[in-house]
């Protein structure tokens, strides 16, 4: 591969990964849009009514944990969940029968039902329908005008009934124009839509409430439209009973051990892909490709290990280091004569030269004479270079001599 064709092939490559980004950008996300957290600002999620509801002194907090770890429930106090579809996370079969004990144990329940028939959980519906006795026909989407993507289901304008917490005083609550609760619902209407339709009931199970709206009672961009902010105070207060409020976040993608299922937008999660994707195709495809002539690594010549002798024995002279001189010199004969001939190392000169000159044949008053002489410049006053040098080089040869060194 020529260095032109390499260029060509990585510029081709991010061409088409900052496409794919581009892409991802510009995609809408539906589940991200519609999202009804009380984390989001956006016109469906619930932020407004969580700082409203701080606002009037009430603890309302969200709730990033699933329903088999609800608050337990002391004597006297009553804690309201606040559900609001549709669900980034279906709730498990487990989950549906903790919340069950626990409303029956004196909890409350308020669901904000926006979910349409395409985006329901079928074990909550299930259990809403069979447990709580809340059961609804859900709104059919809408489309949009061009008829490519399904939108939220359409509002109209409930009214309130003469049954607490409701009021027949709530005129204008935009809940679903379709679909309401089924004729077998067990629970008590609270609020109707214009042909009759049931859009919101209240079910007693135990000593807890639940309450289901169909319709994004809460939703930032509802919330204060006609009689719907009347009717979810009143829903709250009741439910409550100056409790604490709870909105489910676990559900909405928050919390636990799946952070893709929610809290990482698509979108930053495409662009992350892509640009791995070019990182490694990248590196594969420069993975043993030379781009250019072969130019052969020219190393300098190296120093010279005489070199740093030289310039060591000229500091040792310098600085009057003679007897260090002699005295490693020394050493090592001492501890060649261990390693050959098993003398001690700590043998003084004639022990030494008699020892040496059994096992090699040599003079021992030679050899006694030139150890005498070296303890004696390493012992008494600092030796003429001259000396030393002289020194140095019997000791050397009589090193070679006795150890057959060559």
């Amino acid at each position: 591969m020529t260095r032109g064709q390499a260029v060509l092939l990585g510029t081709g490559i991010a061409v088409v990964c900052a496409g794919a980004v581009l892409a991802g950008l510009l995609i809408s996300d539906p589940a991200g849009e519609r999202r009804p957290s009380s984390y989001s600002g956006r016109g469906p999620g619930l932020l407004a009514a969580r700082r409203l509801l701080e606002d009037l002194g009430v603890s309302a907090k969200p709730y990033t944990r699933p329903w088999t770890s609800l608050p337990p429930l002391g004597e006297g106090r009553r804690v309201l969940l606040i559900v609001a579809t549709p669900l980034r996370r279906s709730p498990t079969s487990e989950e549906c029968l903790a919340l069950i004990d626990w409303l029956d144990s004196g909890g409350a329940l308020l669901l904000s039902d926006d979910a349409h028939a395409l985006s329901r959980s079928r074990a909550f519906d299930t259990l809403l329908a069979g447990s709580l006795g809340l059961g609804a026909d859900p709104a059919p989407p809408d489309m949009d005008p061009s008829g490519a993507l399904f939108m939220r289901a359409r509002l109209v304008a409930a009214h309130g009934v003469d049954a607490a917490p409701s009021s027949s005083r709530f005129e204008g609550i935009l809940l679903h124009a379709e679909g309401a609760m089924r004729s077998d619902t067990s629970g008590i209407p609270l609020a109707l839509l214009p042909d009759g339709g049931v859009a919101a009931a209240l079910a007693l199970i135990g000593k807890g409430r639940a309450v289901r709206v169909l319709g994004p009672l809460l939703a930032n961009e509802r919330l204060f439209q006609g009689d719907t902010l009347p009717f979810a105070l009143a829903l709250i207060s009741d439910l409550r009973a100056g409790g604490d409020v709870l909105f489910d976040e676990f559900h909405q993608g928050y919390g636990g051990f799946a952070p893709g299922e929610g809290g990482l937008d698509p979108r930053a999660l495409l662009a992350a892909a892509a640009a791995g994707a070019a990182a490694i195709v990248l590196y594969a495809l420069a993975r043993g490709v030379r781009f250019g002539p072969e130019h052969p690594r020219v190393e300098g010549a190296r120093r010279s290990a005489l070199e740093f002798v030289d310039s060591l024995a000229d500091l040792y002279r310098r600085a009057g280091f003679r007897k260090h001189a002699l005295t490693v010199l020394g050493s090592a004969f001492s501890r060649e004569a261990h390693r050959r001939r098993e003398i001690p190392v700590d043998a003084r000169g004639p022990e030494m030269a008699a020892a040496l000159a059994r096992g090699s044949g040599s003079n021992e008053s030679r050899l006694a004479a030139v150890l005498r002489e070296m303890t004696e410049a390493v012992e008494g006053a600092a030796p003429a270079e001259k000396d030393m040098t002289r020194l140095a080089r019997l000791l050397t040869a009589m090193q070679k001599e006795i150890f057959d060194e060559r």
